[in-house]
């Protein structure tokens, strides 16, 4: 529908969700104006789910001076070299999911590879974010995998689409939250955060290289991986911490497990890219060497494939949206006060202006001689100073595993293939319907 709309009313439409005010921007340089420019203006997001706790304490959903204040403390210190450190704890899931594979291959079972990515990326979000140390790769009835599965599950279209639609019913809904079963679990989670980060103050427990340690210096204003608490006083509050730790969780499971599902689906359908990827893996990371941060950072091809998967299935598609908090007038467009301001990435990246031949993968699209194009016609991780605070850890996690794969298979299509596949977006994460079942070949069998 949307595309559809796009294609009578132009790059600037509005429209009205009950009788909430929305616009789509699609025309790069109103979004510029508005998601960058303006950002200190727009600097909320425009409500489209049910906020409520432990979600209103993140970054994702907290407004005005409180987000101003929480985004500078985190990032003082959860810095590119900080995230780094957690490379041993991705390495570690990154084995771990290539030996599930081989399992597989020893009985020469399809791959359902969103499955195994799932499983892979709650591994490592678990253990970054939650200090968790769970099996969910080599179990795929792990009761945590399942439990997570079911909760986002229970948090899919019905209470969005509702929320979307029907803006009047969430105080309504938010005093029937607390019976759920969605906040229940979200509530042992967060408990047992608390408890982590007890006992970490207390020596109770060794100190980690994970998104938790991160977030607990964060707080109490560490830059260096001296913990001192009581020396730096508290900067932002333990529902800060939580609440942070718990959307990395949420935010980061399923996005990132997606992002590697698509990259191998592209890479089966396309072999002359695949054998591409290979050869350079093959260079820079011989088989028996461990994979070092500095040569992920060699592999420039892969990081070509990768930006082409994001650009042609960007994890959040449509609900990267801000709130126009008065009347305005941007750029000769007047946007009304209420507003919500959607600038969706799926019709980004398909935007023929930017992209010729847009629906095709084509990863040169990303070499350092291809043409230049508008800096925000592509935007997989979010705009402005509101994008993803998670984006270094899912493109490690992402990149880690791809390596770890691609360095012993071959990924082909099944006769369960389906090309093009077809995706949902149930709970504003984009999936494919039904999953992606491909084969795994040895590249030592060849």
């Amino acid at each position: 529908v949307m595309q559809q709309w796009i294609d009578r009313y132009g790059k600037v439409f509005g429209f009205f969700m009950a009788e909430k005010p929305c616009m789509v921007v699609t025309d790069l340089d109103l979004v510029r104006q508005i998601f960058v420019k303006e950002a200190h203006t727009f600097i909320d997001r425009a409500q489209v789910v049910l906020e409520v706790e432990p979600f209103n304490s993140s970054l994702a959903f907290l407004r005005g001076e409180e987000w101003k204040k929480v985004r500078t403390v985190l990032n003082a210190t959860i810095t590119a070299g900080k995230v780094n450190r957690c490379s041993g704890i991705v390495s570690g899931c990154a084995k771990e999911l290539v030996q599930v594979l081989e399992v597989h291959h020893e009985r020469d079972k399809l791959v359902d590879v969103m499955e195994v990515a799932e499983g892979y990326s709650l591994d490592v979000i678990t253990k970054c974010a939650l200090a968790w140390k769970v099996n969910c790769q080599q179990k795929s009835d792990d009761t945590l995998l399942l439990g997570l599965r079911q909760t986002f599950e229970d948090l899919d279209s019905t209470v969005i689409e509702s929320t979307l639609a029907l803006p009047g019913i969430r105080s309504i809904l938010k005093r029937i939250y607390p019976l759920t079963r969605v906040s229940k679990a979200l509530r042992r989670i967060a408990e047992n955060v608390r408890d982590t980060i007890k006992k970490r103050r207390q020596g109770q427990s060794p100190r980690e290289d994970d998104m938790l340690q991160m977030l607990l210096d964060a707080q109490a204003g560490v830059e260096d991986r001296t913990y001192n608490v009581q020396k730096s006083g508290l900067l932002i509050e333990d529902r800060h911490v939580i609440g942070n730790s718990i959307v990395l969780l949420a935010a980061g499971f399923e996005t990132t497990a997606m992002a590697i599902g698509f990259t191998l689906y592209l890479l089966a359908m396309h072999p002359e890219e695949q054998e591409k990827v290979h050869s350079e893996i093959d260079a820079v990371l011989p088989y028996d060497d461990e994979i070092s941060l500095d040569s992920i950072q060699n592999l420039k091809r892969l990081d070509m494939v990768i930006n082409e998967s994001l650009r042609l299935y960007p994890a959040i598609p449509i609900l990267i949206a801000r709130l126009c908090p008065r009347d305005m007038t941007v750029k000769d467009q007047f946007i009304p006060a209420g507003t919500s301001v959607f600038a969706p990435a799926w019709h980004i990246h398909r935007d023929p202006d930017s992209w010729p031949e847009p629906s095709r993968f084509l990863p040169d699209r990303f070499s350092e001689d291809h043409p230049e194009r508008h800096s925000l016609a592509f935007s997989p991780f979010g705009l402005g100073p509101r994008y993803c605070f998670g984006k270094r850890l899912a493109l490690l996690e992402v990149k880690m595993a791809l390596c770890e794969i691609l360095r012993k298979y071959r990924v082909i299509p099944s006769e369960e293939t389906v090309n093009p596949i077809p995706v949902t977006v149930p709970n504003l994460i984009l999936r494919p319907v039904g999953g992606i079942k491909l084969k795994f070949e040895s590249k030592a069998e060849r």
